[in-house]
């Protein structure tokens, strides 16, 4: 179609066409960008969690090196709770009032209470059933088999964990006899 100067003008379905082809190839470009930043914010948010969980177990990790320390100074201090325990233990009776033992005394239980403090406890042992994560049997005499029938040495634990097992002795089976009481006679 020329105009009255010559010129052709454009046929209007062909602009149409054109024009709608465009929309269409914007559109897809937007969807594709879409696309793209969706995908790019999924990666960033698993980029965060994964550094928040690095965080927690670097935070575990440096509260386990602190406790494995700890455990490890405490568990040297035992022998010297040990020696005090069997100390008093030993003390004849007419000593327990001197000044000098109540103050030693006194420094046992600060120690004791230290020790506490940190999350050390003993362990039970006498009179409940014999477990080896907990015991380690010295010996055996007459009593119930399976049972603690007594502590050679006291055992700790520490936040849960072992920090020394306890030593003791536990029962075979055979039943006590009572010497006073056989009544067998030849």
């Amino acid at each position: 179609m020329l105009t009255q100067d010559n010129t052709t003008m454009p046929d209007e379905p062909k602009a149409e066409s054109s024009a709608g082809m465009d929309i269409q190839a914007l559109n897809k470009a937007v969807e594709q960008e879409k696309a793209e930043a969706e995908k790019n914010l999924l990666g960033w948010k698993r980029t965060q969690a994964d550094l928040e969980n690095l965080k927690k177990r670097f935070e575990q990790e440096r509260s386990d090196i602190i406790a494995f320390g700890n455990s490890s100074l405490l568990k040297k201090l035992l022998p010297v709770t040990d020696d005090l325990d069997r100390a008093f233990g030993a003390l004849p009776p007419d000593s327990a009032e001197n000044i000098w033992v109540k103050g030693i005394g006194l420094v046992h239980q600060k120690l004791q209470n230290l020790l506490q403090s940190e999350g050390i406890n003993a362990i039970e042992t006498t009179g409940k059933p014999f477990d080896p994560k907990l015991h380690e049997a010295y010996g055996q005499q007459n009593g119930t088999e399976g049972m603690v029938i007594a502590e050679i040495e006291k055992g700790y634990m520490y936040k849960g964990e072992v920090l020394r097992a306890a030593k003791v002795t536990v029962g075979n089976g055979m039943e006590e006899t009572d010497p006073k009481c056989d009544t067998n006679t030849d």
